[in-house]
């Protein structure tokens, strides 16, 4: 049987949305497709601080939202695994909307979901206008079951 889509990418971030969207790739994938996870740290929102003054070495930080993107990414690797779906992870580093082009354009997907904040959105809180900037990048966003018919 022929996988629905050949290759998902999912942007993760911990959030339940993003382990709910890791689960329907990985169900849509099962039939012989292929997932890239990604996660991306945006160093600006941890240099925000010193941006209004405060004395802040933002360096400690990064490296704990570099560890906190490799584990969400590791996460869904092993769900993969555990599914017998191929997969690949790749930590991001950016403006989150714009990374995740990049990385739907690099990787050849054609579909993406979507994860991160109550809506579902790319990278808490995006706008459906983000949402139509990946849908550019010539992949189909794939939100849940009923985005299919």
């Amino acid at each position: 049987m022929e996988p629905v889509f050949h290759h998902i990418t999912v942007p993760v971030d911990g959030s339940t949305t993003s382990e709910r969207g890791v689960a329907f790739a990985l169900e849509l994938a099962h039939d012989g497709g292929r997932v890239s996870f990604c996660s991306v740290v945006d160093p600006t929102l941890a240099r925000a601080p010193a941006a209004v003054g405060a004395g802040f070495d933002p360096g400690p930080m990064l490296e704990v939202l570099d560890e906190d993107a490799a584990r969400f990414c590791g996460r869904a690797h092993e769900a993969a695994a555990t599914s017998g779906i191929a997969s690949d992870t790749r930590v991001l580093h950016g403006q989150s909307i714009v990374q995740i082009q990049s990385f739907i354009a690099d990787n050849g997907c054609d579909a993406h979901g979507a994860a991160g904040g109550r809506d579902g959105h790319i990278a808490r809180g995006a706008s459906r206008a983000r949402r139509r900037d990946l849908d550019r990048e010539g992949s189909r966003h794939v939100a849940d079951a009923a985005s299919l018919m």
